[in-house]
């Protein structure tokens, strides 16, 4: 999983198989006095079809995000995770913006990322984030330190016209979450990856 903006001009690998129907000609042969049959109508082309899957569908906060606790905390950490993979796809980021502190540097650079790929006319489909351990680090009165582990992938990339560009891979990493609950809402102060694989 990364944050940083991904190289948005890499040449994808597209074969493209064009099938050419050939008629075979033989001249100087007798006329065939069997009356050529009468072709008939062509079958109509059948449309193409975008191999472009589905982008991640939007998630719904979790009724635990109204607690100012760590249970609030640990359902908003997991709200993120999902969001992270909606944002990237559909490059929807006011969900993302919403939930993001301003002085975010992690939360601003998904945003990055997604700036980049709708500037190159680019797009995404990233898999949802699969928890595989979750911990607290640190917790005080409206702050959380949430550690969690996860398998990512694999990402792809493509253009908006159905071309795949990267097919991605699986990588696993942990994350870090600073929690912070301010009003009424919770907010990710910041984050930190570390890559594992």
């Amino acid at each position: 999983m990364s944050t940083r903006a991904r190289t948005h001009h890499r040449s994808g690998r597209l074969a493209l198989l064009v099938p050419l129907a050939v008629a075979a000609l033989v001249a100087g042969c007798a006329p065939d006095p069997t009356p050529a049959p009468t072709p008939g109508a062509p079958s109509p082309s059948a449309s193409p079809t975008s191999p472009l899957p589905a982008p991640a569908p939007s998630p719904t906060q979790p009724a635990e995000m109204s607690r100012d606790d760590e249970t609030g905390a640990v359902a908003a950490v997991a709200y993120v995770l999902s969001l992270y993979a909606y944002t990237e796809s559909t490059q929807d980021t006011a969900p993302w913006s919403a939930i993001s502190h301003p002085s975010c540097k992690f939360c601003q650079g998904v945003l990055d990322d997604v700036a980049a790929r709708r500037a190159a006319g680019q797009t995404a489909r990233f898999q949802p984030l699969i928890v595989t351990s979750r911990r607290t680090l640190s917790a005080s009165p409206l702050q959380y330190s949430i550690a969690v582990s996860v398998a990512a992938g694999p990402d792809s990339s493509w253009t908006k016209d159905g071309r795949l560009i990267d097919p991605g891979r699986v990588t696993t990493g942990e994350l870090t979450f600073l929690m912070v609950f301010q009003i009424d809402r919770w907010l990710v102060r910041e984050a930190q990856v570390k890559a594992t694989s």
